[in-house]
């Protein structure tokens, strides 16, 4: 910790001359790492920052550009675009709160992020035509009992320039290193062209790809509450990479054309992949797309696997109703994977029809003779009623290298199939959101196969009582039953929030949570209780402080985008505290450090504690 902090002074004087605030103050504390999984959630707010610059044009875009709204869903973009169809124009972007069947706290959420452009001035007048600047530093101590990490380079670091030389190019630099690395083990860069003629979109260097359901291609990390947050994603982007987040990307070309109701577009990409490499067969066993090498075994596994990967798609758009398209690659790898060889081919069609209330949207993947399947529905019945009905089919042999479906079990030694039903109810002080998920699974494993089903049901709850008050939670019910009993389980779970908001400078925030979880014969019960407590000392600085309880919790990993925290698994007993200071001068500074301690009495030598600090410039 003395090292730690003798470094401090050093990056300060470095990096302490200036910094961005590049979204708005509200969103400004999300900008990091996750501090205790490596799960990097950045991509999710660089592409917020991205937005919050260049802001999309309500009078010149399409469903699939107001799609790139994280906060976004299909039924709002399809109300938006049919209302400025019908009225010519949106004078204002405070227009859209009179439209019908849009959530009010939806359009809160993207309001940063949209504008109204004048009607005798065209859209690209209002891009960002100067030349920019922006360095983000990030670096975080960390104390491991792992004996195997070097604790002399304890520090996570993550280093970002990015030159904007003209309105349509920008040049990303990304250099990291996680704690027990050595400096400099990540690096990465992309240019990137971006405009509204025939050559929409061109990137050299890393990039990452967004398409469909998630059959084929990892969707960026979304910030959600619930399930349904994650489905709809049908559209298809390649993305620049603008994070230190390993997993997923690809280095080498892509770019989209774009003519009438089309876009095609055509990538390629060649990179090593850290494997670990069955020493009996000499076939890799594990693809590890974490990006780790703290210890000999990380080490000896890195760069142990270079892929070739060539494909395209083509998207089409008709009437603002229908959206769909195919995918296409070939992915080559230099090492044969156990049991599925060295070549690798993917097919896929996504669509996604909006008429009247109805929604109907999926994708179909084949590998090989397996085909995978992800599709539904959507009912608007009136304004805040929904209902939401989703299927799925994923065989095992789909052998999936860069897909991520959303599902109970989805490896290739796992057959699924499974059935969600949604039912979401709004109005201006009640929300709720019931989901009832019913799945089957043959997972066939070296000795046997074991067949079992399930059922998970979830009900999402809030109230709003007044602007300072309102209580919000979740009850659920999971219920897994097999042959054997090691894979008989079922959990119930009790949450309930409270939310005081007293006045500008002062948050409240309390969660309690009790969870009974039947195992094997063994029932357990366990608790969470945490606060939230956030202060604003001064306009541009603010405090964060979250405190927990937990006892053999099984308290489930969730990222609410109210939260400047996210948590971890929490298992065992004990306490954990986090805590987060905030800077923003002018818009230019941006200074955030936050720490977090933990005391488990069941695990002594978990790591103790975490400091990640992180410093944002714009020129």
């Amino acid at each position: 910790m003395n090292k730690t902090l003798l470094l401090l002074p050093f990056f300060f004087i470095i990096y302490g001359k200036a910094a961005a605030q590049s979204i708005p103050d509200s969103l400004a504390g999300y900008y990091f790492y996750d501090l205790e999984t490596n799960e990097d959630l950045s991509p999710f707010y660089d592409n917020l920052a991205g937005l919050y610059k260049n802001p999309i044009d309500l009078n010149n875009c399409t469903i699939n550009d107001l799609m790139q709204i994280p906060f976004m869903d299909y039924n709002a973009a399809f109300l938006i675009t049919n209302y400025k169809r019908d009225k010519g124009r949106i004078a204002s972007k405070i227009e859209l709160y009179n439209i019908d069947g849009i959530d009010k706290n939806l359009l809160n959420n993207i309001m940063p992020y949209v504008f109204a452009s004048p009607a005798d001035l065209h859209n690209e007048q209002f891009s960002d035509t100067t030349a920019s600047l922006s360095f983000n530093n990030s670096f975080q101590n960390r104390f491991y009992s792992d004996p195997e990490v070097d604790k002399t380079s304890s520090l996570k670091i993550a280093n970002k320039l990015n030159i904007k030389p003209a309105k349509d190019i920008s040049l990303t630099y990304i250099q990291a290193k996680d704690a027990g690395e050595n400096f400099g083990d990540f690096s990465s860069y992309n240019l990137y062209y971006k405009s509204r003629g025939i050559l929409r979109t061109f990137i050299a260097g890393d990039f990452r790809i967004e398409a469909g359901q998630r059959l084929l291609f990892t969707n960026t990390p979304y910030v959600s509450r619930n399930l349904l947050s994650a489905i709809n994603a049908n559209n298809f982007n390649i993305i620049p990479q603008t994070s230190a987040y390993q997993s997923n990307y690809f280095r080498g070309i892509a770019g989209m054309l774009h003519y009438g109701h089309f876009n095609l577009t055509g990538f390629y990409s060649s990179r090593y992949y850290d494997a670990s490499i069955d020493t009996s067969t000499g076939n890799i066993s594990t693809i590890i797309k974490t990006g780790l090498h703290r210890t000999n075994s990380e080490l000896n596994n890195r760069d142990r696997l270079l892929e070739d990967l060539a494909g395209g798609n083509l998207d089409f758009s008709f009437n603002r109703t229908v959206n769909g398209g195919f995918i296409y690659y070939h992915s080559q790898l230099a090492i044969p994977v156990k049991e599925y060889g060295r070549s690798f081919n993917y097919l896929s069609g996504y669509y996604n029809v909006h008429l009247s209330k109805l929604k109907v949207f999926g994708e179909t993947a084949l590998f090989r003779k397996y085909l995978s399947t992800y599709s539904g529905f959507d009912y608007l019945f009136t304004k805040g009623i929904k209902y939401t009905f989703t299927y799925r089919n994923y065989p095992a042999g789909f052998y999936n290298l860069h897909g991520t479906p959303l599902m109970q079990s989805a490896d290739g030694n796992s057959s699924e199939e499974g059935i969600m039903n949604s039912f979401l109810f709004r109005n201006k002080n009640i929300s709720l959101n019931l989901l009832y998920d019913q799945f089957s699974i043959v997972k066939t494993l070296p000795s046997n196969q074991i067949s079992y089903s399930g059922s998970d049901l979830r009900l999402y709850y809030g109230y709003t009582f007044s602007r300072l008050f309102s209580i919000e939670g979740k009850l659920g019910y999971t219920d897994n039953d097999a042959p054997e009993p090691s894979i008989k389980e079922r959990k119930s779970t009790y949450r309930i929030d409270a939310v005081l908001s007293p006045g500008y400078r002062l948050g409240l925030r309390y969660r309690f949570e009790y969870s009974r979880k039947y195992n094997n014969d063994i029932t357990t019960n366990g608790y969470t209780f945490f606060q939230d407590i956030a202060y604003n000392i001064l306009e541009k600085l603010k405090t964060n402080l979250r405190i927990i309880y937990f006892y053999k919790s099984s308290y489930e990993y969730e990222n609410d985008i109210q939260d400047i925290f996210t948590n971890s698994h929490l298992s065992g007993e004990g306490f954990k505290w986090y805590a987060m200071v905030q800077y923003v001068f002018n818009n230019l500074l941006n200074i955030s450090a936050k720490y977090i301690y933990e005391m488990n009495n069941l695990f002594p030598d978990k790591d103790r504690s975490i400091l990640n600090m992180q410093i944002n410039l714009f020129l």
